[in-house]
């Protein structure tokens, strides 16, 4: 079999085998570094799984508001692990720096989701507008990747938010 929707097919699956490999080598790598850095395995282990159901929220948003995936766009999990992850590590370590102040778990957390949450609420905001911005060019895959890095940044930010702190409380 020849032609081009065959050498389009070929291309696809290549492209969906090689960003499947560096998602799930970006998840380990990730995962070792939270492992090391935090000398406990349960918090990142919490924050990893935040992380891995806002790549799923992102697939469904991406099912709905664009139908399909490119050979651009398949690549938007691996871009997501690495922006996520830093949601999780702030939020572990400032809700770690007020109970190492004395503080109770509630208090704890709020404080945390007044500094830390509010912080990065605007660095998942001026990330997600700079993928939209995208969104204005002419080439459709590029502006299709911009619209999924976009709300899949707010989408992680939304699960470090919400899932984590009730991970943490669990």
């Amino acid at each position: 079999i020849t032609g081009e929707m065959v050498l389009d097919q070929d291309e696809m699956e290549s492209s969906i085998s090689d960003s499947t490999r560096a998602t799930l080598w970006s998840l380990v790598l990730v995962i070792g570094m939270f492992a090391v850095s935090f000398h406990n395995p349960w918090r990142p282990a919490m924050a990893l799984f935040a992380l891995a159901l806002s790549v799923g929220w992102t697939l469904g948003y991406t099912t709905l508001a664009v139908g399909h995936l490119n050979l651009l766009t398949v690549t938007f999990a691996t871009m997501l692990i690495g922006l996520g992850a830093d949601f999780g590590i702030h939020f572990i370590y400032g809700y770690e720096e007020q109970r190492a102040q004395g503080l109770e778990p509630y208090q704890s957390m709020l404080t945390t989701m007044r500094h830390a949450g509010v912080e990065n609420f605007t660095g998942a905001f001026t990330t997600a507008i700079a993928f939209w911005a995208i969104c204005f060019t002419d080439f459709r895959g590029v502006a299709e990747l911009g619209l999924i890095a976009g709300s899949g940044v707010l989408l992680s930010f939304l699960a470090m938010t919400t899932v984590l702190p009730a991970l943490i409380f669990l």
